[in-house]
């Protein structure tokens, strides 16, 4: 496996959509800073920028893995890595593990550009350097669960316009869904009515709380936070904001993202092993 991770990291080097996409992120955090920095001045707490990676990892990440490995496709590159005799399980696994690393760099890229401005904007960072730690490790698993979605979709393709939106689709369902259920978690259980409108069309003093019927209960609900603990999207949306509101299952989290990243994989090696290459 070794030679193919050194054929696939050759390519990365020379790989024009990931120098770009590598400026584009650290461009993104350039953005936010000046953007929090003129809205809420040295108040803006650095230790959030450099978490705020896991929350956009799946976009950069389906991109390069789309157009990574559909190439691979495109040019018979795979076909001759089998013809050499490498097997399917080392070629499935070199790729996983090169899109990680890619997801790695970007998230270095966005660490790096958070540092080198946000320190002298708004400070150095606040945190224990423990806590720091754990969320950073946290957040390599988002990632690895990020990178196994989308390896298996671009291996699974062999079109590379197919693999490319497949995973750019896969991005967008994963984050639509981390906002349908964000939202739906997020949606209080009363509201408070100050005033209200009698049948006899009069404005009246009311100054009561009433149960919100679009608030989400039962079933319903333990589905949602289920899927907001297993989502890598979900995850990286609470990686993001734990400091603003600490996650109700941070041990569970973990536990989800290498469950995820392990049975995709597995699934990802079966499905690929069978697979007719053209």
């Amino acid at each position: 496996m070794s030679r193919l991770l050194s054929a696939n990291f050759s390519r990365l080097w020379k790989s024009r959509s990931f120098w770009i996409e590598t400026v584009l992120v650290g461009t993104a955090v350039l953005c936010l800073c000046a953007d929090h920095y003129y809205i809420m001045g040295k108040e803006t707490i650095l230790d959030g920028f450099i978490l705020g990676y896991a929350l956009i990892a799946g976009a950069p990440t389906a991109v390069f893995c789309g157009l990574f490995l559909g190439v691979d496709y495109g040019d018979g590159t795979i076909r001759n890595k089998l013809i050499a005799g490498h097997s399917r399980r080392e070629i499935y696994l070199s790729n996983l593990i090169t899109v990680f690393a890619v997801s790695v760099l970007f998230s270095l890229a966005w660490v790096a550009v958070s540092l080198s401005v946000g320190i002298p904007l708004f400070g150095g960072l606040k945190s224990d350097w423990q806590v720091l730690l754990i969320l950073s490790l946290e957040s390599l698993l988002v990632m690895a669960a990020f990178s196994a979605v989308f390896t298996m979709a671009g291996m699974l393709l062999q079109n590379k316009a197919a693999s490319a939106t497949a995973c750019i689709l896969l991005a967008v369902v994963l984050y639509y869904m981390m906002t349908e259920i964000n939202i739906g978690l997020k949606t209080s259980e009363y509201y408070y009515v100050a005033l209200s409108v009698s049948e006899e069309g009069e404005i009246r003093e009311t100054n009561e709380w009433r149960p919100n019927p679009g608030y989400i209960r039962g079933t319903k609900r333990k589905v949602y936070e289920f899927l907001y603990d297993l989502l890598p999207s979900c995850q990286g949306l609470q990686i993001a904001n734990m400091f603003a509101e600490h996650p109700a299952h941070p041990v569970r989290m973990p536990l989800y993202s290498l469950a995820v990243t392990v049975s995709v994989t597995a699934g990802g090696i079966f499905l690929f092993s069978r697979k007719d290459i053209k």
